[in-house]
C-alpha cells in the first residue's frame, strides 16, 4: 500500500504559508504577473518566480525549474504549516 502524496496548493496566491519562509523583494513588469523576486530565509540565495516555485524549493520537489533548498532536511515541518 502506497501513501498518497499530501494535497498541495498549486496557485500563485499572494498569501501563501510558504511566503512566510521566503523574503519577497518589489515586483518589477505587470502588476499581476505572478513572478515575484525573492530570497529563501534558509538558504539565502535569490530567486524569480511564483508562489508554485517557491512551493518547489521549499518542500524538495525536483524537477519544477528551481533547485530545492540545501538547508530544509525535514519538509514535513513545513507541511504542517499549509
Amino acid at each position: 500500500a502506497s501513501a498518497s502524496a499530501p494535497s498541495i496548493d498549486q496557485s500563485g496566491d499572494e498569501n501563501g504559508p510558504l511566503w512566510g519562509y521566503v523574503t519577497k523583494f518589489v515586483k518589477r513588469g505587470e502588476v499581476g504577473s505572478g513572478n515575484t523576486k525573492f530570497k529563501c530565509n534558509f538558504c539565502n540565495i535569490e530567486y524569480q518566480g511564483s508562489y508554485s516555485r517557491v512551493r518547489a524549493h521549499l518542500l524538495l520537489l525536483a524537477g519544477h525549474g528551481i533547485g530545492v533548498c540545501a538547508i530544509v532536511k525535514n519538509k514535513s515541518d513545513l507541511l504542517s504549516e499549509i
